[in-house]
């Protein structure tokens, strides 16, 4: 009667189970709103933006063969949705119904339900299968499920929360029955290296490791031996031939990636919390990297294998090796061993100290380096530890026993990360740099196929839109992998075509900074707008071009901003009333960098004041106080007082004793031209709320 309700509840209410807890903790984590297709706002940011606009521009290219190419990114060259990390198994498969839904929609929510279900699902067969009752179930499979490794990644490198395909190898590796037939296996393990290839390489050497330590159990005579290099040979063909229809080996990507032991895993790893834990401090890394071997195991995964470890030793000789097998303890020690030293990329360190270094032959390490952050190889550890705890404690404890163990294990686990999960259930994502400008409105679209970076461009999310709604194309784009090489080379083609005067009706010239003569010398029309500089041969209706326009005449921070910066023999005078900082976008920071100004976020309410004589810093200070500064501007004293809503709200900028500033909450600024030995203009931009010009 031990096992009586084991079998009367059967397989398909552990996998019920198992995948009912993969919907309720979705909904606990992150809540059901980003289940709906049509919202979009909180992936155009960070990772996420990568992943979503990689696969808008996907869906909106033309099938081609390999089937996951798009030219739309990095045009004229393609690239593939693997290297947005765009889940290319999703990209296909939405692709192909994309005609029956919205225009514009995503499919990031359902993955991550879909990714805790089918980790529910097979967490619940692997207890199914090593007799654990129902409610070790429940434990068990939802401890798998609030793994810290899988839960960060979700909605941040989103295709690498797909780590069930880590259960779904351990479940083919340990069920011996199901997969006992060896045309079963070669089915098993190629269909799990192309799920692999399709949803992140990361995936490919975790999976062909367990892989090998399932060979090893196999393999009992020479025959064996070639039968298994077969299965292995079929089984990564099936993943390599996956890569190859998704345009994976495609033109000159460079996959390689440096950093090799630098995103590495510390040997802390599994109780370094590195802030998710309510009980455990967090621990230093040795390096800024290693945040990418991040596998904490909770606190409730630590204490069921410190009382699995405490019960074996107590229980040893009432359990002597009955339960020993060599070639699964080789099995899983290759294993192990092998994924803990691929993780630790060429170091070995433990919190901040570096132990020793190695390096690989020359060979080896450019194709160990396309796998450059080799401290996620750890994650199936973190489950093999979990999975191994339960099955040990299961076979030397009672029935009772291991079910309360189980439940208090979860218990703790809840406990442990329950602030982190309530702090990402409340999170919003960082509000996207938009291009906000009337200019991009002013834009006859239908003329425009393609927006070239002619600069270096740190975000392309914001133009990235604009090309989305408008089916255009991108010169490049942020994505994971990419062909630099011919990228920089096409930038250098059209920088060189410009300065011969050559250049194209259908294409907007996108700079960081104005671009030098040398470099526009055809009849083009530059703009600036949101702290960038479009040329073009065309004339934008009710715009005006960027060297027409008089300092007086903008209304716009980031257009202002922009012509600050053109000014040679003039000094700024920029000081703060009130609040300033709130309000501040992305694109205004840069325009306030552009000019060597520091990055006000996170000033919230403080006093500033900053001069700038002939484009070079004079003063710039922020602080809690009132702030109070006198210059000389020919013979004539300049006084300036800036009082942030924690210092009383003052603020004046007295010139000839007269107030010459607008005194407006936001950032005043007042403009004198030395030459002329005058002001020249005084205005407010509102930086707390929408940046709204004052003048007076």
């Amino acid at each position: 009667m031990k096992r009586y309700k084991h079998i009367i509840l059967g397989k398909k209410s552990y996998l019920t189970a198992g995948a009912i807890l993969g919907v309720i903790w979705f909904g606990v984590i992150w809540g059901w709103s980003l289940l709906d297709i049509t919202n979009v706002d909180w992936l155009k940011i960070g990772d996420c933006g990568t992943h979503f606009y990689g696969w808008m521009f996907f869906k909106q290219t033309d099938w081609r063969f390999p089937f996951g190419l798009t030219d739309r990114l990095t045009y004229p060259y393609d690239l593939s949705i693997i290297y947005t990390d765009s889940i290319p198994l999703f990209a296909i498969l939405f692709k192909l119904f994309s005609p029956f839904l919205p225009e514009i929609f995503q499919y990031f929510g359902i993955w991550g339900v879909m990714c805790l279900i089918l980790q529910g699902t097979l967490a619940s067969l692997i207890v199914y299968d090593h007799n654990g009752s129902f409610e070790q179930n429940i434990a068990i499979s939802s401890l798998a499920i609030l793994q810290p490794c899988m839960i960060g990644r979700m909605f941040n490198h989103t295709a690498l929360a797909g780590q069930w395909i880590i259960l779904l190898a351990i479940y083919i590796w340990l069920n011996k029955q199901t997969f006992s037939i060896y045309r079963n296996r070669i089915i098993a393990w190629s269909t799990a290296t192309a799920l692999a290839s399709m949803i992140h390489i990361y995936f490919i050497p975790m999976i062909v490791i367990i892989m090998i330590g399932d060979m090893i159990e196999n393999i009992s005579k020479l025959k064996d031996i070639i039968k298994e290099i077969i299965l292995m040979i079929i089984s990564c063909t099936c993943g390599l031939t996956a890569l190859y229809l998704l345009g994976a080996m495609n033109g000159n990507v460079m996959i390689e990636g440096n950093g090799l032991g630098f995103y590495s895993l510390n040997l802390n790893t599994f109780i370094n919390s590195s802030g998710w834990s309510n009980i455990l401090h967090e621990l230093p890394y040795a390096t800024k990297g290693q945040y990418e071997g991040f596998g904490y195991i909770g606190l409730g995964v630590i204490a069921l294998v410190l009382f699995v470890s405490i019960s074996k030793l107590l229980l040893i000789r009432s359990h002597p090796n009955k339960y020993f097998n060599k070639k699964h303890a080789l099995a899983i020690s290759f294993i192990v061993l092998s994924l803990i030293i691929l993780g630790m990329g060429t170091i070995v360190s433990f919190n901040e100290h570096i132990l020793f270094t190695w390096h690989y032959p020359e060979l080896l390490n450019r194709l160990i380096s396309i796998f450059r952050s080799s401290g996620r190889m750890i994650w199936p550890v973190c489950y093999l530890l979990i999975i191994g705890a339960f099955v040990i404690i299961n076979r030397i404890l009672n029935r009772k026993a291991v079910t309360a163990i189980c439940l208090i294990c979860l218990i703790l686990q809840i406990w442990d990360l329950s602030d982190h999960i309530s702090m990402i259930h409340r999170s919003k994502s960082l509000p996207n740099e938009t291009l906000t400008s009337d200019f991009w409105n002013s834009l006859d679209q239908a003329e425009y196929k393609l927006i070239t970076f002619v600069d270096p461009i740190d975000n392309t999310f914001p133009f990235a839109e604009i090309a989305i709604e408008n089916h255009m194309y991108l010169s490049d784009f942020n994505a994971s992998r990419k062909n630099n090489y011919n990228i920089n080379e096409y930038r250098e083609t059209t920088v060189n075509e410009l300065r011969s005067g050559k250049s194209h009706s259908n294409i907007l010239y996108i700079f960081s900074n104005y671009p030098d003569d040398n470099i526009i010398t055809t009849n083009m029309n530059i703009y600036s707008a949101n702290s960038y500089f479009i040329a073009t041969k065309h004339t934008i209706n009710g715009q005006m071009p960027f060297d027409q326009l008089k300092i007086e005449q903008i209304t716009e921070l980031d257009t202002y901003l922009a012509k600050l910066k053109e000014l040679e023999n003039h000094v700024i005078i920029i000081c703060a009333r009130d609040e300033a900082s709130m309000g501040l976008s992305q694109n205004n920071i840069r325009g306030l960098q552009r000019l060597g100004l520091i990055d006000l976020r996170g000033h919230f309410r403080e006093s500033y004041i900053a001069i700038i004589d002939g484009g070079k810093i004079m003063y710039e200070e922020v602080s809690n106080d009132i702030l109070k500064k006198s210059i000389l501007l020919n013979n004539e004293t300049l006084s300036i007082i800036s009082a942030g809503g924690e210092a009383g709200y003052q603020q004046s900028i007295l010139f000839n004793e007269t107030e010459q500033s607008v005194q407006e909450r936001g950032l005043n600024i007042v403009v004198y031209d030395k030459s002329a030995n005058q002001i020249i203009d005084s205005v407010c931009f509102d930086t707390y709320a929408d940046a709204t010009c004052y003048r007076q």
